[in-house]
């Protein structure tokens, strides 16, 4: 009986300790696909045009800019081995975000709003890479990196 109780124990607990591999990668989807959100790329900067939200009457700011990021994430385990994917990526909202009073300088300044976002986004990827993810603590902990960042 306790050779099976430890058998039992030993089948049970080799999944926590197989081989886990993870690749993270950055997405930057294409913004035709979707009309009312664009994807952060680098070389593109918004432009007022992309501002659809109708402004908020109690608010007493210039411009809103929504934005931030998100990320897809999968698990698959074949033959001891498990594999974690998770594919990054930051956006900005065009219904969400508005102008009320247009100006050079509060484009500028709305456009830092959603290089923050970014700035947020590639840290999120650094914690993500230093993570010690397993297949136990995989959801848990790709949540709470998530919450933190």
């Amino acid at each position: 009986m306790k050779y099976l109780f430890i058998s039992i124990l030993i089948v049970t607990a080799l999944p926590c300790f197989s081989q886990v591999s993870v690749t993270v990668k950055w997405n930057q989807y294409n913004s035709l696909l979707k009309n009312d959100t664009i994807y952060y790329n680098p070389g593109k900067k918004i432009t007022w045009q992309d501002f659809k939200g109708k402004p908020d009457v109690q608010s007493g700011a210039t411009a809103i800019t929504s934005s931030g990021f998100g990320y897809l994430a999968g698990i698959q385990s074949h033959e001891g081995k498990t594999d974690i994917g998770i594919t990054v990526y930051c956006y900005f909202s065009k219904p969400g975000s508005w102008v009320r009073t247009a100006s050079d300088y509060a484009l500028n300044h709305e456009q830092h709003h959603f290089d923050i976002s970014f700035i947020v986004t590639s840290l999120f990827i650094q914690k993500l890479k230093a993570a010690k993810f397993t297949r136990n603590n995989y959801d848990a902990l790709l949540e709470k990196i998530y919450r933190e960042s």
